[in-house]
């Protein structure tokens, strides 16, 4: 799986990829295993790529690393 992502000093989970398809099948992923519906936000970085991002705060985070 290609994405670069972290898990953050608050706790939570941070998502991002080049790729659409594969941040909707993760995000597909993160809604049928745990239940959790969160947005993809899309960015431009450096005024020309797309990348995208799916962010879980620490309370969704636990849920999924307990």
């Amino acid at each position: 799986m290609i994405t670069d992502g972290s898990v953050k000093k608050n706790g939570s989970i941070m998502f991002h990829s080049a790729s659409k398809k594969l941040s909707y099948d993760l995000k597909e992923m993160i809604s049928s295993m745990w239940g959790i519906e969160r947005p993809v936000k899309e960015y431009i970085q450096m005024e020309k790529f797309l990348s995208y991002q799916i962010t879980l705060n620490k309370t969704l985070t636990s849920i999924i690393l307990p």
